[in-house]
């Protein structure tokens, strides 16, 4: 579907998905399950990260972390395209995933961080690693609720339905009722995000879905520059590319943290489009 296409970066477009279609192509990886595929996905993003945290200062280790991670988001889309958008829809199935994302995004990030801190021998690239981490969560989850909002308001909204924060904070509670606290905090966590998300992104748009869509769909593109996986993506190529010019590790740092910061309080402040100027 064209809007949900819209919300697709230019690395999932260009070059993630085509991958992800390819390796789906061949026979032998059709018996699979999805499942399967994310475990594939996650085993990768955890090697890019131990790629880092075993000798950082190795470009050949460097160059190998940035395909493992590029390797993961093949995979992970992978799995996606064999179940299908509806198997995904549920707050469960966006925990699992988030999940994932963190824990993979977690290791190489801290991998990443060492490396470059090593090759700057700068105590202050460890502050900016950190900040670089905060600023992707952040993004993440503000690019998430700007594309179900985009999707529910042109018109190709998935027919999932997630819970309330009344009804997370009603599971959270029988959790405790129950005394597991392990998935008393998987629902606080959960209920955080999606608080945070409210707050963050613009308000709800009015009008028909077809004029939303229309005047919205560069906009939404912009978005997705702020999206995960764009921005895994970028910390990839930057680690590949550290293998020839180091420089490169500091730079990704300072242009997802700086002007991904900065595009998304633009993105914010103008919120959506609603009417042609010439209306």
């Amino acid at each position: 579907m064209a809007v949900v296409a819209d919300t697709e970066t230019p690395a999932e477009r260009h070059l993630l998905r085509p991958a992800a279609g390819a390796i789906l192509f061949w026979r032998p990886a059709r018996s699979l399950q999805a499942v399967h595929w994310f475990l594939l996905s996650l085993a990768f993003g955890l090697m890019a990260g131990a790629f880092l945290l075993a000798n950082s200062a190795s470009p050949l280790f460097r160059f190998w972390a940035g395909i493992s991670l590029l390797g993961c988001e093949i995979l992970n889309l992978a799995g996606l395209q064999l179940a299908g958008p509806r198997a995904f829809n549920s707050s469960h199935a966006e925990i699992l995933r988030g999940f994932i994302a963190i824990l993979t995004g977690f290791f190489f990030l801290l991998g990443v961080t060492e490396a470059a801190a090593s090759l700057t021998g700068s105590l202050f690239v460890w502050l900016l690693g950190l900040t670089t981490g905060a600023s992707i969560l952040v993004q993440a989850v503000a690019f998430d609720g700007a594309k179900r909002q985009y999707e529910r308001a042109a018109g190709g909204a998935a027919s999932g339905r997630r819970e309330t924060l009344l009804e997370i904070a009603v599971r959270r509670q029988k959790a405790v009722l129950r005394g597991n606290a392990t998935e008393e905090l998987i629902w606080r966590c959960y209920g955080f995000v999606r608080r945070m998300q409210q707050q963050l992104v613009p308000r709800d748009p009015a009008g028909s879905a077809d004029c939303f869509w229309r005047l919205n769909r560069r906009r939404i593109a912009v978005w997705a520059i702020l999206s995960r996986r764009m921005n895994f993506v970028w910390l990839a190529a930057a680690a590949i590319v550290s293998a020839f010019e180091p420089v490169a590790l500091f730079g990704v740092f300072c242009a997802i943290t700086g002007a991904g910061t900065l595009l998304l309080l633009f993105l914010l402040a103008f919120g959506w489009k609603s009417r042609s100027p010439r209306a």
